[in-house]
């Protein structure tokens, strides 16, 4: 699935160069602790190479290497995004291609979204309209998924309707008190499905 993952960024990295221009932001720019906080509006894509962005502003496309992304903004596109800890509370219009220790979405994306992580939240206030394809350690839905979610990892936690389907290879599936799931359910796991204990 990595691999899948690389080579649909790499082309998706020489379509946005060779079809449209782009803002380039990197460490060689006078950023304090190579932090940058953008607000700007950009009809290009947006590509950060350097530590931290806290992004609230708009763009096509946003492309960010580095070590913490925290996206407020919005997209016309899809946000490509690799760091240790990834935010998503804003806006998405094509997707999210992600990998990184932590990663976190509390915003509306739509499109297919392919994310690779230690821990993948999808947040109570979370609504993805398009399909999960994700590799993790745990990953947790408490927002809506319009769509269908393939999953490989240790842990997947539900807490709230999946309205798609769900095929997961793993460990254990947790459903929490709001867990549900309107299609079909196919998992290979070593242990059973569980009820989330209600104190957790």
């Amino acid at each position: 699935m990595w691999l899948k993952t690389a080579l649909m960024t790499v082309i998706m990295f020489c379509c946005s160069i060779a079809s449209q221009g782009m803002i380039i932001h990197n460490y060689c720019e006078d950023i304090e602790d190579g932090k940058l906080i953008e607000e700007g509006n950009y009809d290009e894509d947006y590509l950060f190479l350097g530590n931290e962005l806290n992004f609230k502003g708009n763009s096509e496309d946003l492309l960010f290497f580095g070590k913490k992304l925290e996206f407020g903004g919005s997209t016309k596109l899809g946000i490509i995004s690799f760091g240790k800890t990834i935010n998503v509370s804003g806006t998405a219009g094509n997707g999210v291609i992600a990998g990184g220790k932590k990663i976190q979405i509390t915003g509306i994306i739509t499109g297919n979204n392919f994310i690779g992580a230690k821990s993948i939240t999808i947040d109570g206030n979370s609504k993805v309209n398009g399909n999960l394809f994700t590799a993790c350690d745990i990953m947790a839905v408490s927002g809506v998924v319009n769509g269908d979610i393939y999953a490989a990892g240790r842990e997947l936690l539900i807490n709230n309707e999946i309205k798609g389907d769900v095929k997961f290879y793993g460990k254990k599936i947790v459903f929490g008190e709001n867990g549900k799931i309107s299609g079909n359910l196919t998992y290979a796991a070593r242990n059973r499905v569980t009820k989330k204990d209600s104190e957790k």
